[in-house]
């Protein structure tokens, strides 16, 4: 279980603590803000082994051994906001993937992150990663994922996303791989931008 920071629309304590409770093959990855949240609920001790922290500066990323999955982790703040924020490279049989959760979108913080000379198969990013065009420069120059999942959406938000996008101008589009809006109900929907 990754969780990149500590803000509600992303994190429930309790749950995850019931999860852990239940999935005892399962490890959480996450900050000092996360693992604190759950020390105050029911039932985290009996999980509490298996919550890693790396100790991470902003700035940092280190290399971990997640469960047995090969993770990179990198620690940026949350944009906008002064909390800390993990940003996920996870290596899973080949299958190699990047969550930003909702980190600062700046070229210092994902030159930083550790791509693989392979590449990465998909990143989970927010639309402005598509639609403002510093950010586009960290998808198109930087990540360059194979695909993208557009994540962070309203259901409302996920129609008017995706109509954006089929309406970038074609000399943009052209430079984005397939991307997947994902709305808050977690319906989809895959094009390549441009069609």
């Amino acid at each position: 279980v990754l969780v990149t920071h500590a803000h509600p629309d992303h994190f429930h304590a309790q749950t995850v603590v019931d999860f852990l409770g239940i999935h005892h093959e399962s490890v959480l990855v996450s900050t000092d803000e996360v693992a604190a949240a759950m020390a105050e609920v029911p039932g985290y001790e009996a999980v509490a082994e298996r919550v890693i922290v790396p100790s991470l500066e902003t700035g940092q990323c280190t290399s971990i051994d997640a469960g047995g999955i090969p993770t990179s982790v990198c620690r940026v703040m949350h944009s906008g906001a002064e909390t800390p924020n993990n940003i996920y490279v996870v290596e899973i049989d080949g299958f190699t993937f990047l969550h930003e959760g909702d980190a600062e979108r700046t070229m210092e913080n994902f030159c930083r992150v550790p791509i693989p000379a392979e590449g990465l198969d998909v990143a989970f990013l927010h639309d402005r990663f598509v639609f403002d065009p510093d950010t586009r420069k960290i998808l198109t120059e930087t990540l360059n994922p194979r695909a993208v999942v557009l994540i962070h959406l309203r259901w409302d938000a996920a129609k008017a996303t995706r109509k954006r996008i089929a309406e970038l101008d074609p000399e943009v589009a052209e430079n984005l791989p397939p991307i997947t809006v994902f709305g808050a109900e977690t319906a989809r929907s895959t094009f390549q931008p441009g069609e």
